[in-house]
Order: C-alpha cells, then sequence, then structure tokens
C-alpha cells in the first residue's frame, strides 16, 4: 500500500541566518551501497548544517520509526490530521504494517541528529512485490475507530479509481518502488531534509536495479517537492469528491491543501 507524504516535508533551504542554530545532521539508509551524491546536493547539505552518513547504518528498529511518526508525521499529514482519529492503538497497527514493509527495503532511508542521535526526518519506501499482499491487507482492516475507517476507506478508493499496473505499463516501468511516505520534524523543516531523503532513495533505487518510482502526494507544499522529481503526474483526487457513506464529504484537510496527487517517475 503506498501512502502519503507529509505536508510538512517540504524541501526549501535554511535560510542563512538559521543555520547557525541547526544542528548537524546526517542521512542513513539500510542499503549496503552508497549512493553517489552531486556536488550541488552536498553543497546544499553543508549549507543546511547536514552531512551524508560516512558509512551506511543499520535503521532504526521499527518502534523508533512509529514513534517518530506518532509525534511528526500523524498531526501534520492532511488527511490524517483532519480526521482526528482516537484509537491510537489501532492506528499503530497501520502505520507498524507501512512501517515493517518498508524498513526491508535498500531505498527507506532515514536522517539522524548527529549531536543526539534523534531522528529528524523517515523515508520509507517498498517493494512493488508485496504490492498485492499489501492490498489484501489494506481491504482486510476492521478497525472499530470509524475515523481511522474514513482513511482506510478513502485509500480503497483512490486505488479502485487510478489502474496503477496500466500507468506503469504505459511509462515503461517494470519494476518500480512505492515511497510510502516521507516526514520531516517540524523544527526541521525548510532544510532541504526532505530533499535529501528523496533523492538519496531515488539514487539507491536505480543502484538496486529498480527503474521507477510511485508516490501519492498529498498536499500543496509536498508537490512542490515532488514536481522537481516527479515527471509524470498520472492521478489527481479532489478530497471533496470522496463522500463514502456519509452525505458530506468527511476528508476536509486545511487550506491550500485540496487534491491527492500520483506521480510517477522512470529512472
Amino acid at each position: 500500500m503506498a501512502t502519503l507524504v507529509s505536508g510538512g516535508s517540504g524541501g526549501e533551504q535554511a535560510s542563512s541566518s538559521s543555520q547557525s542554530k541547526t544542528p548537524p545532521a546526517n542521512v542513513s539508509g539500510s542499503s549496503s551501497a552508497r549512493p553517489s551524491t552531486s556536488h550541488h546536493s552536498l553543497k546544499r547539505l553543508q549549507s543546511n548544517g547536514m552531512s551524508t552518513a560516512g558509512e551506511p547504518q543499520k535503521p532504526p528498529d521499527a518502534k523508533q520509526v512509529l514513534e517518530f511518526l506518532r509525534d511528526h508525521f500523524v498531526h501534520d499529514e492532511p488527511i490524517l490530521s483532519s480526521l482526528n482519529i482516537e484509537n491510537i492503538s489501532e492506528l499503530d497497527t497501520l502505520l507498524t504494517d507501512i512501517i515493517k514493509d518498508c524498513l526491508s527495503c535498500a531505498c527507506s532511508n532515514v536522517v539522524k541528529d548527529q549531536e543526539t542521535e534523534e531522528l529528524i526526518g523517515v523515508c520509507l519506501a517498498s517493494r512493488t512485490t508485496i504490492f498485492d499482499e499489501q492490498m489484501d491487507r489494506l481491504c482486510k482492516y476492521t478497525f472499530n475507530d470509524k475515523q481511522l475507517q474514513i482513511a482506510v476507506e478513502f485509500l480503497k478508493y483512490v486505488f479502485n479509481r487510478v489502474d496503477i499496473a496500466y500507468h506503469i505499463d504505459q511509462h515503461g516501468v517494470g519494476k518500480p518502488i512505492f515511497i510510502a511516505l516521507i516526514a520531516v520534524r517540524k523544527d526541521r523543516q525548510k532544510q532541504g531534509i526532505a530533499t535529501s531523503m528523496l533523492q538519496k532513495c531515488l539514487t539507491t533505487a536505480k543502484t538496486e536495479s529498480f527503474d521507477g518510482a510511485l508516490i501519492l502526494s498529498n498536499s500543496v507544499r509536498a508537490s512542490r517537492l515532488m514536481k522537481k522529481h516527479f515527471g509524470e503526474l498520472i492521478a489527481r483526487i479532489k478530497y471533496r469528491d470522496f463522500k463514502g457513506e456519509f452525505k458530506d464529504p468527511p476528508i476536509i484537510p486545511a487550506k491550500p491543501d485540496e487534491e491527492l496527487r500520483i506521480l510517477l517517475k522512470k529512472l
């Protein structure tokens, strides 16, 4: 199940006034191969007080990533934040399934603060070989939380409306990855962190012989980041068009976020 990019995960660069206040950070991934970094990207990372990991690090366990998403994704992501889900245990089940799918993929990576070793950002991606399994699981969820049910029904609605396999085939992609989510801690946004994680994810994908990448972008800010890296917009779905069993649309994110976009990139 490909899911969402946090609305607060934009890749803008930090201003010079904020650089001195920002502790250094590093990017670590689950791949043993170290992707190449362009001079431009490295210069940007250095200007933001960041550096790439000297050696690939073992990704954090599912529990650590889950705690990060609870604190820095759920309340910032447009759909989940608009639904105000109360049953945290059930939400943890959904997030943990996504995390476990992605931590085994070499394209997933994280950014850590070099001084505290705390997570600053997370980029999770999964292989397409488990997509059918993910969709089956999505259809079998029986959550009691009505708001979480709405989130699940919306994802099912999206995948029923858009024939992902058709678009992948039409663009000549045979082995894509699904980027499940990108999230950055709120106090470290607008520093190029989301951009660096996305670039590493795509570079590693090529190293691992993937030939494409698919992502769902659910906010204006996320779409600005994706527009720079994903050439093909294959679908856009207005949140107000989804009603499910309700008279009025149940998902109304804060403005200006009005639609979800599905984008594809050939590597």
